[in-house]
């Protein structure tokens, strides 16, 4: 048996100081590991994304006007995600991709402003990609079209 005493209350005072930075150390590590995931978790989603898709690309220069694009389309269920890159448009000009399907009906995918080139931009390079949406799923375009204001057909893309 135990002797009662200074040494007893010793070892048991250090026996609960052990047990509570054990403890503590525990709840460090937890609120540590809870960091790293709100952190790297969605950094991680963002650097994956979703290539599992399918993604289809075609591009067209219109010989005429000499517009370039390309338009990447995504099979989403609610439709069509599409992107799209841009070259050889007038300066300042509105524009508008049209996403025209089997029947002929059309959706307005996106539309955007052709920013001014000067400097180093007037050399031909594509835009940044774009993102716009359509309702109509991929198989059910036909055909791409980036018009201008008048709804004149800059360039035509056959659908992928």
């Amino acid at each position: 048996m135990t002797q009662a005493g200074p040494a007893l209350l010793d070892r048991l005072l250090d026996d609960v100081a052990a047990t509570r930075r054990s403890g503590r150390r525990r709840w460090l590590y937890a609120v540590a590991a809870a960091v790293a995931f709100a952190v790297g978790g969605p950094a991680v989603a963002v650097f994956t994304g979703d290539e599992s898709s399918g993604g289809e690309t075609v591009a067209a220069t219109d010989p005429s006007s000499g517009v370039w694009a390309e338009v990447t389309t995504l099979n989403r269920a609610w439709g069509s995600e599409v992107d799209l890159k841009v070259k050889n448009a007038p300066s300042l000009l509105r524009c508008q991709l049209v996403a025209i399907g089997r029947d002929e009906s059309e959706q307005v995918v996106l539309s955007w402003t052709v920013p001014e080139k000067t400097g180093d931009a007037v050399e031909s390079k594509p835009s940044d990609p774009m993102q716009g949406a359509a309702a109509m799923h991929p198989e059910e375009v036909v055909r791409y079209e980036v018009r201008n204001p008048d709804g004149k057909a800059l360039v035509t893309l056959k659908a992928p």
